[in-house]
């Protein structure tokens, strides 16, 4: 089964709120009823947080954690999520220390349930057709 919709997260240096995070878009994804992934992408963080991705990652085989050789910013961070995500929906998400999403999705739109609250913002939701190209 193809993947419906990919997830895409920069982090850097989230060790803590890292696992958090997980459990919390799982909770969200999983109620959704279709295939997912989330890409976690380790923007060269100084602390242990690519070790946790690491083992997030193995316990999980629709997370998938990548890591950037140097801290190159959030930016570039997305831009190799959203080059490995393999969904045909791409929904970037930016968390901040100690982020629990909560989040609403429906009719294709992502939406935090409280800006307050969430303390996670969306970037931007791209759809993409399985032909498209990213440029």
């Amino acid at each position: 089964m193809s993947t419906e919709l990919s997830v895409v997260v920069p982090v850097y240096n989230e060790e803590e709120s890292v696992p958090i995070l997980c459990e919390s878009l799982h909770q969200t994804l999983s109620g959704m009823g279709r295939s997912y992934e989330i890409v976690l992408v380790d923007d060269g963080s100084a602390d242990g947080s690519w070790d946790t991705l690491k083992k997030l990652a193995a316990a999980e085989p629709r997370l998938r954690a990548l890591r950037l050789a140097q801290q190159s910013g959030q930016s570039a961070a997305l831009w190799a999520g959203i080059k490995a995500a393999r969904g045909a929906v791409i929904i970037t998400l930016a968390p901040t220390a100690g982020s629990r999403p909560n989040l609403y999705i429906t009719n294709g739109m992502v939406t935090p349930a409280s800006a307050a609250s969430s303390r996670l913002r969306v970037i931007a939701a791209i759809i993409t057709m399985p032909s498209a190209k990213l440029l």
